[in-house]
């Protein structure tokens, strides 16, 4: 990866903006990797990616230029999206990228919370909140799915779902919480669950 840092260093920013214009126009997924690769001016990249609507490029660059709570609100946004697009579709095929951008949002809030305490947990509020209303449409789902005697299997995935977040990414997310910012609003946490 270095190579390519210095290799790009050789170009002007004209011909990076128009690389990254180029990988987001045939290769989306590889935009973040190219914006790491490479100085690349981030207001311009911003609008690049905005143009083609890169939700990992935006959220990317916005967590680069310190406008964290846009990058959690975008890697949201591409987490429900990939939930919304499983419970329409029945397509597991955009689940991993799902789980990515929860990865990420974890990652911004234990950097965020270790570095600005009141901050970070500002960002792990955020995003609570933005996991308990997905774990309530999964739950509507899921009462939809008993009452159709025609949809077991999408009952059991639905089911199997809620369960992930509540095991994996509520434990998750609530052992660094607490591990950060105590156990004030633990119990209003709990409830919910």
């Amino acid at each position: 990866m270095q190579g390519n840092r210095n290799q790009g260093e050789q170009l002007d920013d004209v011909h990076k903006l128009k690389y990254l214009d180029l990988k987001c126009k045939s290769q989306p997924d590889q935009v973040v990797q190219a914006i790491k690769s490479y100085v690349i001016p981030y207001e311009e990249s911003l609008v690049i990616c905005q143009k083609y609507r890169n939700l990992h490029g935006m959220a990317y660059i916005m967590s680069k230029i310190r406008n964290i709570g846009e990058a959690l609100k975008i890697y949201m946004e591409i987490f429900g999206e990939m939930v919304d697009n499983y419970l329409q579709t029945e397509d597991f095929s955009r689940l991993p990228e799902a789980l990515f951008s929860y990865h990420m949002i974890l990652e911004i809030c234990k950097k965020e919370s270790d570095e600005m305490l009141e901050e970070g947990v500002k960002y792990f509020d955020l995003f609570l909140s933005f996991l308990f209303d997905i774990y309530v449409r999964l739950s509507q789902e899921e009462e939809l799915a008993e009452r159709d005697t025609n949809k077991e299997e999408r009952l059991a995935v639905v089911s199997g779902l809620k369960v992930y977040i509540k095991t994996e990414i509520f434990d998750d997310f609530l052992n660094i919480y607490v591990g950060r910012a105590g156990t004030k609003g633990l119990i209003e946490v709990d409830d919910c669950v």
